[in-house]
């Protein structure tokens, strides 16, 4: 017997709430990531609610960069700033993992190299490539470090988001896939 909805959705906030406390968040990063692993965080959450992860990750914030980013004038141009950074990042997490299509959008065209990469087949044969260079895609470099394509370097994270994939997102509650990141260190 299931118990009403409105049980089941309280149930549902808490355990949200609780994956996406700092304990939570430190659990799901150490699936993923070394200690001491750099890691940026784009939330609403002010830094301090995030002070408890700092004994096991060097953790940054729009606020770090203030100088860098002193003509970020709105919320827009800051998501701007923070997709670029996603771009060259060697994995990223997501708050809800049936949420991140955005990554598909932003990443283009490595995001399509995900599904492709796993497959089995090689990332950079299927893109279309023109031998003249004009018109779509042009690969120019494919490496353990991400791609290049059109002149723009794509990080891990917009190719094959190390080690986990789309998995690697807060709720539902997280799972190791048995693989930890390399190179994640300072």
């Amino acid at each position: 017997v299931e118990p009403p909805k409105d049980v089941r959705v309280v149930g549902e906030c808490k355990v949200r709430d609780q994956l996406t406390r700092p304990e939570g968040l430190r659990h799901a990063l150490s699936l993923w990531f070394p200690e001491q692993s750099r890691v940026y965080i784009g939330s609403t959450e002010r830094p301090d609610f995030f002070a408890p992860l700092r004994s096991s990750f060097r953790l940054y914030f729009a606020e770090d960069f203030g100088r860098a980013l002193a003509n970020v004038s709105n919320n827009y141009e800051l998501y701007a700033v923070e997709t670029l950074l996603f771009f060259g990042s060697s994995g990223t997490v997501e708050t809800l993992g049936y949420a991140a299509s955005w990554v598909q959008d932003a990443c283009f065209p490595a995001a399509r190299l995900r599904a492709e990469s796993r497959s089995g087949r090689r990332a950079a044969r299927m893109l279309p490539r023109h031998a003249n260079g004009s018109g779509g895609v042009r690969v120019e470099c494919v490496d353990r470090f991400g791609l290049v394509a059109n002149g723009v370097r794509y990080g891990p994270a917009c190719v094959n988001n190390p080690p986990c994939g789309k998995a690697m997102s807060l709720v539902p509650q997280p799972q190791g896939c048995g693989r930890m990141a390399s190179g994640s260190r300072a």
